[in-house]
């Protein structure tokens, strides 16, 4: 009976060990990433009182119908007529009992004209996915938390 709990104590330390692993992999990867493109600036601990230029309680609610349950890191990008943030949020989907995690793309256009402009570019680019418009922010929800693969997908490099 002992050797049994205390492999199964030891399987579930392993597992935890190797999701911190993973994690500290995943920050690596990301930080390396943001670190050879100009003007981008990843926050890991993402703090929405820290970024009052970011409307995420806005966007998010709007996108899942709910405040999210918490926010991991996020990743900014300067861009020309505004930024473009990269935020991960977890929240629990409308009829699933088991909370997950989702990647909020938010782009700042230069006025709401311009914004409505990206908004029918997107929705003809990207048929999956609804983009929402709130004031000169564009925004999309992307699956899962945020990687070197989905940034570059996002953003066609």
């Amino acid at each position: 009976m002992i050797p049994r709990l205390l492999l199964l104590i030891l399987c579930v330390i392993a597992l935890l060990l190797l999701a911190t692993l993973l994690e500290k992999y995943r920050e690596r990867s990301l930080r390396r990433w943001a670190g050879r493109r100009p003007g981008a600036n990843l926050h890991w601990g993402f703090v929405p009182e820290e970024h009052p230029g970011l409307p995420v309680g806005e966007l998010i609610p709007l996108i899942i119908g709910q405040p999210p349950l918490g926010y991991a890191s996020a990743l900014q990008l300067a861009g020309p007529a505004g930024d473009l943030w990269f935020v991960e949020y977890r929240t629990t989907p409308p009829g699933r009992k088991i909370d997950r995690w989702f990647t909020l793309l938010a782009l700042q256009c230069a006025d709401e004209t311009s914004a409505q402009d990206c908004l029918t570019h997107l929705q003809t680019s990207r048929s999956a996915q609804i983009p929402r418009l709130v004031g000169n922010w564009v925004c999309l929800r992307l699956e899962g938390l945020m990687s070197v693969r989905l940034l570059e997908s996002n953003l066609g490099t």
